[in-house]
C-alpha cells in the first residue's frame, strides 16, 4: 500500500525537502541526521512525500554545454485553442526528444519550452519542425538562448540564510567533455531518478558498484553533473511560481554582481537566468502569493530602476516536464554511428 501524508507538510517535511533539493542522492541515514529524526521515520516521510506527489521526481542537474548541447527556449502565445488542443500541444512538447522543461503560464505567453540543441542551426530545425506541426495554433512566439542559469538553494523551506556560494549553475563558455556509452547511460538514469542506487545503476549498465561510483565521481569532478535536485509540486507546500522577464540597459559587471547578490539575499528567489534574446535576465521565485512576488519586484526596481528598461511577469501554474538529459538517445546514436 502506498504511503501518503495525511496532512500538510510540517517543518520536518519541509526540512527534508530542503535537504533533498540540496542533494537528492543523500543517504537516508545522513538525511535523518540532518533533520533530527530516526532513519526509519525519515524514510517513511520521504516515501510519503513521493507517493502523495509533493515530490514529483529527482534528477541530476547537468551542465549540458560541456556535452556540446546548449539550452534554447521558445515562448508561445496560442490561438484557436481549446483545453483539449492545448493538452495535445503540451504532450507534443513533453514528448519531443530534445525538450528539457515544458510549462504552462498565464500572462503574455501561454507555454514555455526549453530544448537542448548543438547549435543555433540545430535549434532552427527544431523550431521549423514545431511550426510545421503546431503553427496553426501559434499566434506569436519568442526565441532565446540561455547564457547561464543560477539555481539557488530553496532556503525558504528550512528558514535559513543562504551563502553567496550556495548555488548551482548551468552555462558559461564550457570545456567540452567526451563520454562513452556507459557514461551516457548512467546520466540518462540519473536524469530520471537521481536516487537510484549504484547497485541498480550497475545492473542496468553492466558495471560493478565501484565502477558506477567511480564514473559518477568523475562526472561530478569534471562538472558535467552540477548537482542533484528534486522536482516538486509547489501547490502541495503552498507556493506559486512567478517569473519576471527583464530588459536591461547601461549594465556593467558591478551592477550585474549586485543583481546576483539581490537574488541570493531573498530566499524566495530560486533562479536567475541570463539569456540572449528580447530581454536580458529572468528572475524566478517561489512565493506564497502574487503579492509576495510584487513585493520582490518592487524591491528590485527600487534598487535597479535606472538599469531596467522594461519587464513583464508570468505565472507558471503548471510544470509538465523536467529532464536535463533528453538527448541521451541522440548521443548514443552518434557513438554507434561513429563505430561504423
Amino acid at each position: 500500500m502506498a504511503i501518503r501524508l495525511a496532512r500538510k507538510p510540517d517543518k520536518k517535511d519541509l526540512r527534508i525537502l530542503y535537504e533533498l533539493d540540496l542533494n537528492a542522492r543523500i543517504s537516508v541515514s545522513e538525511l535523518a541526521r540532518r533533520v533530527g529524526l530516526s532513519p526509519q521515520v525519515t524514510d517513511y516521510r520521504v516515501r510519503a512525500l513521493f507517493n502523495d506527489g509533493t515530490i514529483i521526481g529527482s534528477m541530476a542537474l547537468l551542465d549540458t554545454p560541456r556535452l556540446g548541447y546548449f539550452i534554447f527556449r521558445i515562448y508561445m502565445r496560442l490561438q484557436n485553442i481549446t483545453q483539449k488542443k492545448e493538452a495535445r500541444i503540451v504532450n507534443y512538447l513533453k514528448n519531443h526528444p530534445l525538450s528539457v522543461w515544458v510549462v504552462s503560464a498565464s500572462g503574455r505567453w501561454d507555454i514555455e519550452a526549453l530544448f537542448t540543441c548543438r547549435n543555433p542551426v540545430h535549434f532552427s530545425n527544431v523550431i521549423k519542425e514545431i511550426k510545421a506541426d503546431l503553427g496553426s495554433h501559434i499566434l506569436d512566439f519568442n526565441l532565446s538562448a540561455s547564457v547561464v542559469n543560477y539555481h539557488f538553494t530553496r532556503s525558504y523551506l528550512a528558514e535559513i540564510e543562504r551563502a553567496l556560494s550556495k548555488y548551482l549553475f548551468v552555462g558559461f563558455e564550457p570545456e567540452l567533455q567526451h563520454l562513452d556509452e556507459k557514461d551516457i547511460r548512467i546520466l540518462e538514469i540519473l536524469s530520471k531518478d537521481a536516487r537510484k542506487s549504484n547497485v541498480d545503476i550497475g545492473k542496468a549498465v553492466g558495471l560493478t558498484y565501484n565502477g558506477v561510483k567511480n564514473r559518477i565521481r568523475r562526472l561530478e569532478g569534471n562538472g558535467i553533473i552540477a548537482g542533484y535536485r528534486i522536482f516538486m509540486d509547489l501547490s502541495k507546500i503552498g507556493r506559486r511560481y512567478y517569473k519576471s522577464l527583464i530588459t536591461l540597459h547601461n549594465i556593467n559587471e558591478i551592477i550585474g554582481k549586485r543583481m546576483y547578490e539581490f537574488c541570493v539575499n531573498d530566499p524566495r528567489i530560486t533562479y536567475l537566468v541570463e539569456i540572449m534574446g528580447e530581454w536580458d535576465i529572468e528572475l524566478e521565485a517561489e512565493v506564497k502569493n502574487e503579492e509576495e512576488f510584487r513585493e520582490i519586484m518592487l524591491n528590485f526596481r527600487s534598487q535597479f530602476g535606472q538599469y531596467i528598461r522594461d519587464y513583464e511577469v508570468l505565472h507558471v501554474y503548471k510544470e509538465h516536464k523536467m529532464n536535463y538529459f533528453p538527448m541521451a538517445k541522440e548521443m548514443l546514436k552518434q557513438i554507434k554511428s561513429s563505430r561504423n
